[in-house]
């Protein structure tokens, strides 16, 4: 069984996401977030889309100055590998804010479905961490 947790890097397929980011440009941010903040209300998010998103997210968030507290020097030098090119696109940061809240919702969110399965502590610090994603990409300037 592979790595599994509530916080936005604790899990396989948000690191798959980091790598291939760090391997890629930034437009591997942008298709991610700007496809989830597209997609009509009631299409169902699967997890693997959600945890690139969440990550997707950390990763503007982190080239905005305002990384999460708990992240790894190393996860941090990966998220800040394309900085210029993501601080260049604002757009970013809209599509971001659009995005997480749609992986909150259980009926259309897998990663949302998981968690409220999950136990009552767990679900609790998923959501929260989501909305303090959602807080530092409200306090990009």
């Amino acid at each position: 069984m592979g790595a599994w947790g509530t916080g936005s890097f604790d899990n396989d397929g948000a690191l798959d996401f980091l790598a291939d980011y760090r391997e890629g440009t930034v437009a591997v941010v942008e298709s991610v977030l700007k496809d989830l903040a597209n997609l009509e209300d009631g299409t169902y998010i699967e997890i693997d889309a959600g945890q690139a998103a969440i990550v997707a997210a950390e990763v503007v968030a982190a080239c905005h100055d305002n990384p999460a507290d708990a992240l790894e020097e190393d996860m941090l030098e990966d998220a800040l590998v394309h900085r210029a090119a993501v601080v260049e696109h604002l757009d970013l940061i809209d599509f971001a804010t659009t995005a997480l809240p749609k992986l909150l919702v259980s009926e259309t969110s897998e990663l949302a479905e998981t968690w409220e399965d999950a136990d009552p502590a767990d679900a609790e610090a998923f959501q929260t961490n989501v909305a303090d994603l959602l807080s530092r990409l409200g306090d990009i300037v």
